[in-house]
This record gives C-alpha cells, sequence and structure tokens, in this order.
C-alpha cells in the first residue's frame, strides 16, 4: 500500500516526483513500517537518535528542514493495529512530511487534523499541497515573498484540481 500510494502521489500533487530509492542512506525521506511493540523504540533510536525522546501519538512525522527545504523526513507508522488506522497514518504522515507539518484541529476538511475521521486525502489537503509545490512558490520564501502570489497560485490550483 505504501508504494501504491506514493506512485499516486504525481496525480495528486503537480510538480512533486517521488523515487523509490535501493538504501535508506541515498532517501531523503524514510517510512518506517513498525508494530507497536517497536514504534517508540523506532523513534527514540533511529528516528530521534536519542534515547530519552518524547514518543508520542499513534504515528509521527519529523523533518529536517533549512530555508532551502525539507532535507530529511522520517515517517514513522504503526501496521498492526487496524486498516483504517495504517491507511490514515499512512497518508496523514507522508503527505505532512513533504512540507505541511503542523496538525491543525480547526481543519475539519483535512487529514491535517488529528481528530479528523478521514482516511482519504481530502480536497483541501491537495490543495495545500499543490500551493506548496506550485513552482511560482520560491523554496523557504518568507511570507511576505509569497503574499503577492498565493491568489494567484490558490487560483490556478483551485481550477486543475477542481472546486
Amino acid at each position: 500500500p505504501v508504494h501504491k500510494f506514493i506512485s499516486q502521489l504525481p496525480n495528486l500533487v503537480d510538480n512533486l516526483r517521488p523515487q523509490l530509492v535501493g538504501s535508506v542512506r541515498s532517501a531523503n525521506f524514510v517510512v518506517h513500517l513498525v508494530s507497536r511493540a517497536q514504534y517508540s523504540d523506532t523513534i527514540r533510536r533511529i528516528v530521534m537518535r536519542d534515547p530519552q525522546a518524547r514518543v508520542r501519538g499513534k504515528c509521527m512525522v519529523r523533518s529536517i528542514y533549512t530555508r532551502e527545504g525539507i532535507s530529511r523526513s522520517d515517517a514513522v507508522i504503526v501496521v498492526d493495529e487496524g486498516e483504517a488506522l495504517f491507511q490514515r497514518c499512512m497518508i496523514e504522515e507522508i503527505l505532512q512530511g513533504l512540507g505541511p507539518l503542523n496538525d491543525d484541529p480547526s481543519l475539519s476538511q483535512s487529514m491535517f487534523n488529528d481528530t479528523s475521521p478521514h482516511i482519504e486525502i481530502q480536497r483541501f489537503d491537495r490543495v495545500i499541497l499543490n500551493v506548496l509545490y506550485d513552482s511560482r512558490i520560491p523554496v523557504g520564501a518568507s511570507a511576505r515573498t509569497v503574499a503577492p502570489l498565493l491568489p494567484e497560485v490558490v487560483r490556478d490550483v483551485r481550477q486543475r484540481i477542481g472546486g
């Protein structure tokens, strides 16, 4: 399911071209599929590299980024607690690892809300990602730089994806 979802991303997000690579060392985004029993250890030992790291949530993503963009993301997804949780975590954490990092409980029509019931990517999420990956939005740009571009970019994205 993870490979299938990743292979569908270019159809959902313009200008996003993920590639599966043969080794963890050459990857800039690693998806760790773990049992619940492995969850905390994977986060502490592999993702955070801190045995005292606080472990929260049912799944998680950590992204390391600079003004030049995201240099590395690690998603940790639990595989042994049911299909619905797996599907939700897979989609939410992979999408967040692409850039829109924060959850917001007010986003009822979004995967970027840990309390929403959605287990499929929502139209709102596609808009956010397509705006983020639009070629007119420079990586690492300030809010001041992006503000005048947003109305046109959002309008174009909405037209492309419908609605």
